[in-house]
């Protein structure tokens, strides 16, 4: 069975949720004074335990297969590279946002304006300011930031896209025997 990374990433996650439904391998078996062929139920309980823990067993090496299969398959054609890249953009993104949120500095001579009234003020009024706040980003500043923002966005959807493309494109077969225990858990048909 051929298939590409999207759908094994999928089908991990299938075979993971297939394992937590069948629960916890429970071995304990109750009876009560009514129970007639306590052998009989022991055996098919014994076998019911044994069937799902190889299922989970087998499952799980379907999952780690599937897993070092795609793992090695995202660093050979350069997936590992593009998630590393597009999360870098993220964060250079996000960066810029943050400046492009800012306000923008005082003027000198507005900054100047309000130190001299402060040097002016008497020095027993009580609600006079001590210093002057302003940020130190100028409007081209959040402007080129704005610029960022848009290129940052377009590069991360084109990214996005190639890593779309890698990942339905790129396929690896998956064994019969892998195949029928993934068909055996109702995972694939």
């Amino acid at each position: 069975m051929n298939i590409n990374l999207r759908k094994s990433a999928a089908i991990q996650q299938e075979i993971l949720q297939t394992i937590k439904s069948l629960g916890e391998l429970k071995a304990e078996v109750e009876y009560n004074e009514f129970d007639q062929n306590i052998g009989e139920s022991f055996a098919n309980r014994r076998n019911e335990f044994l069937a799902n823990r190889q299922l989970i067993a087998d499952l799980y090496r379907v999952y780690y297969t599937l897993r070092d299969n795609t793992a090695q398959l995202n660093q050979d054609v350069g997936i590992n590279k593009l998630l590393n890249e597009i999360e870098l953009n993220k964060k250079l993104l996000d960066l810029e946002l943050r400046l492009k949120s800012l306000s923008p500095a005082m003027e000198l001579e507005e900054i100047n304006r309000r130190l001299d009234k402060i040097r002016n003020a008497e020095k027993n009024d009580f609600y006079y300011e001590k210093t002057v706040d302003s940020n130190c980003v100028t409007i081209a500043d959040i402007n080129a930031a704005e610029q960022q923002v848009t290129i940052l966005k377009q590069r991360i959807r084109d990214l996005s896209d190639l890593l779309l493309e890698r990942n339905i494109q790129t396929k690896f077969t998956l064994d019969l025997a892998q195949y029928q225990i993934l068909v055996q858990a109702g995972i694939c048909n």
